[in-house]
């Protein structure tokens, strides 16, 4: 399972990681699962959420559709 999950390290849910540009669930879910504790560790870090402080205080009370 780890085997097949690390082929996927630079995958992207919308498909534009490489090399094999999986997408959605074609990823394997070990690796979403990689992925996902990766970027909560990285939102938990001060120096992230520090830079990402003027943003939201910026944005603070709108909606932006995307």
């Amino acid at each position: 399972m780890a085997r097949e999950a690390l082929g996927y390290t630079f995958a992207r849910w919308s498909g534009s990681g490489y090399p094999t540009h999986a997408r959605g669930e074609a990823i394997p879910l070990a690796m979403r699962l990689v992925h996902l504790s990766h970027d909560l560790e990285a939102i938990a870090r001060r120096w992230c959420t520090t830079s990402a402080s003027p943003v939201c205080r910026t944005r603070s009370g709108t909606s932006r559709a995307r």
